[in-house]
């Protein structure tokens, strides 16, 4: 039976993670998609977790991928995700794997799986799939701010209680925070700026710091990566990384002539329900927001510029009612009822050159403390 005449995308979880909630929330919210199956080691955990969900089935890893779903969500720990990811290939679902990943090699095994088998692959990186992000990414490559000249990305969030933190456990975890906050900073170039500019690295500069309780775990960093725009330019990334820090979550992209300012550009916050329970329900919004400012009218020379006043100009963007995590739930059922290979090697790339980008800077970290 071909994709295309599939009326519901079945989708089971290998996990009973808590990335799961939002993901299982963004199902719900589309149509046409379900989760109909979750998997755990600990099959009553399943059971337990099937029976809170409204989820039909419970089972094991292994009988997940024997089970009537036509694709895999996998949001296990890092350096568990890549075997399974290759293994659900290989069983005929199609894959989306919760990022980030432990390197590029790792990526570059779920890839080959997946073209044999014939089955999409994404990355569970929501923000991607907002109107917001295409609409910033398409006025930058349009040229409104000018030559892009640099752009910065902190993703600051306090993770408490470490010792029950995965993320302090480097057999699971080998990248600790950066790997996570170190992913959407890194996204954010290839998301604003593309591909080609963001697959380009000349020089990566880095200081980062380490738990003192747990002294092979990444607790921050900070520094500048440089790109290649051309022959004689390039463009530097500016990114602070620190998950014992206040949260903020911005994105700046400087052009010669003005700037856009994305604030909240991973997790909106009135957006996602990870913030429910200390928001105000009044304070839910789906449509998202980010400042636009012009301060350059025409440039004559390197150093001879003609000045606007400078007056950032909210925009605000429709994003259709729906999350962008729904939105990412979207894409990827389309993908699997068109069999739409070309849309998945075009993810698989940005998923790579994100990777190739926290590799990059992880390198700078190991020769700091390990």
């Amino acid at each position: 039976m071909s994709n295309e005449t599939l009326e519901t995308v079945r989708i089971g979880i290998i996990s009973t993670a808590w990335a799961n909630e939002v993901v299982l929330d963004s199902i719900r919210r589309v149509e046409g998609v379900e989760c109909t199956v979750i998997a755990s080691r600990d099959l009553k955990k399943a059971q337990k977790y099937a029976e809170d969900n409204g989820i039909p089935k419970a089972c094991t890893y292994d009988e997940l991928l024997a089970a009537p779903i036509d694709a895999v969500y996998i949001p296990l720990p890092t350096a568990l995700a890549p075997d399974w990811a290759v293994r659900s290939a290989k069983a005929g679902k199609h894959v989306m794997v919760d990022k980030p990943f432990t390197s590029v090699p790792e990526v570059e095994r779920i890839r080959p799986a997946c073209e044999e088998a014939s089955v999409v692959f994404m990355d569970a990186t929501h923000f991607v799939h907002a109107a917001r992000t295409h609409e910033v990414r398409r006025r930058v490559a349009n040229g409104d701010i000018g030559k892009v000249k640099r752009l910065q990305a902190t993703y600051c969030y306090p993770f408490p209680k470490m010792a029950e933190n995965i993320r302090s456990k480097t057999d699971l975890e080998p990248m600790g925070m950066w790997g996570d906050l170190g992913w959407y900073v890194s996204r954010s170039v290839v998301a604003f700026l593309g591909v080609d500019i963001a697959s380009k690295i000349v020089s990566v500069q880095c200081n980062s710091k380490v738990f003192k309780r747990f002294s092979d775990v990444v607790k921050s960093a900070e520094g500048v990566v440089e790109f290649q725009l051309n022959d004689d330019e390039r463009v530097s990334f500016c990114f602070v990384a620190d998950s014992t820090a206040s949260i903020l979550m911005r994105a700046t992209i400087i052009g010669e002539e003005g700037y856009i300012d994305v604030n909240g550009f991973v997790i909106p916050l009135r957006q996602t329900m990870i913030f429910d329970h200390i928001r105000d329900p009044k304070d839910f919004a789906v449509d998202l927001e980010y400042f636009y400012c012009k301060s350059v009218e025409s440039i004559q020379g390197e150093d001879d510029y003609q000045w606007t006043f400078p007056t950032p100009e909210t925009v605000f963007v429709d994003e259709g009612g729906f999350p962008q995590a729904a939105k990412m739930i979207t894409e990827f059922a389309r993908m699997i009822r068109e069999n739409d290979l070309e849309s998945s090697r075009r993810w698989t790339k940005e998923t790579i050159t994100t990777q190739g980008i926290v590799d990059a800077v992880f390198e700078k970290i190991k020769e700091q403390h390990f």
